[in-house]
């Protein structure tokens, strides 16, 4: 799956599907073994400590949003899908080499 470019978050809710499956199957004895035992999920490295600090603030800005402006599900959803599109893109900009110049046409 990896190989064809399908997403981290796609395999590896896919491989928690079919552990959940096999574990079901072996409760009701149609298997004699869970097929998915030490299947774990597929990681792209330990994360940074930047990136468990930006975690970290993503997930009080969604709290926040959702307790101190009371923002509906979708709206909490759309803006940190925003948000974490931004960092992605940051992430891929090299701003300290750059001197503060935006891409072109930004």
């Amino acid at each position: 799956m990896v190989e064809n470019q399908t997403k981290i978050k796609t395999i590896n809710r896919r491989l928690s599907t079919l552990r959940g499956f096999s574990r079901y199957l072996t409760s009701l004895q149609v298997l004699d073994l869970d097929f998915m035992e030490g299947i774990q999920n597929v990681g792209i490295g330990t994360p940074t400590k930047t990136q468990e600090k930006t975690q970290d603030i993503v997930d009080r800005f969604r709290e926040s949003l959702s307790k101190d402006k009371k923002a509906s599900p979708n709206t909490v959803k759309n803006y940190i899908s925003d948000v974490r599109n931004f960092l992605a893109w940051t992430s891929e900009f090299d701003i300290d080499n750059q001197k503060g110049k935006l891409p072109n046409g930004i």
